[in-house]
């Protein structure tokens, strides 16, 4: 007896290792929250190529370790929800495959570190949302590849010190929230590149001095 189905909600379930999903025809959504999920193993997804809308939230009860080819085989995916499970970095092409990918929500997964090139290859992602983490630097090129990007969130984070070119190449971008962080100094340069920026957010922020030309380009 072969399910068809467009949703499936699969929750509450404690399920600590995903391998491999089976194939379901039509499916397009899958939820895999509450499931205290500490790995997910390379190609888990794979069989599955339809799917537009990934959600794997509230898994905070250990480290939930992500391969680098995770999401491999997903490339009709649009939205990925993340929020509130426990990643703490993000590794270099930690999100291989989601050529089509348009949302990311990291939100709350305790992430300290982002490594060169996480974000490589994620051409389409125009919204990203990584608020209330522990991540206290942004390095120059963090987003460098990204260039549809619009919406980047990064509020409440203990970000003290942003480099220079950090936001390179996001010359799509409309709005960028880097409030309540620890931000005390604002870097020449360090939002150069935004030419369509329309909205900065830096208030509560313990901000102390302004180099020259921290708001040029």
């Amino acid at each position: 007896h072969t399910l068809f189905a467009k949703e499936v909600t699969f929750i509450n379930k404690n399920m600590p290792i995903v391998d491999k999903i089976e194939f379901i025809p039509g499916l397009k959504s899958l939820e895999l929250d509450n499931n205290n999920i500490r790995e997910i193993r390379s190609n888990a997804f794979a069989l599955n190529k339809d799917l537009t809308i990934l959600s794997i939230r509230n898994n905070k009860e250990n480290e939930m370790k992500l391969e680098n080819s995770t999401f491999f085989g997903l490339e009709k995916l649009h939205e990925l929800h993340l929020e509130n499970s426990l990643l703490v970095s993000l590794k270099s092409d930690q999100f291989t495959g989601l050529k089509t990918l348009n949302l990311m929500n990291l939100e709350g997964c305790g992430i300290s570190f982002i490594e060169v090139n996480a974000f490589r290859g994620l051409t389409n992602l125009t919204e990203l949302y990584i608020s209330f983490n522990q991540i206290e630097t942004f390095f120059s090129e963090t987003f460098l590849g990204l260039g549809n990007m619009k919406i980047i969130e990064f509020y409440g984070n203990p970000i003290r010190t942003v480099e220079t070119n950090a936001f390179k190449g996001l010359t799509k971008l409309t709005q960028l929230d880097l409030s309540y962080n620890q931000i005390e100094t604002i870097l020449s340069g360090t939002f150069f590149g935004l030419d369509n920026l329309d909205k900065l957010a830096l208030y509560a922020n313990p901000i102390k001095k302004l180099e020259a030309d921290a708001f040029t380009g």
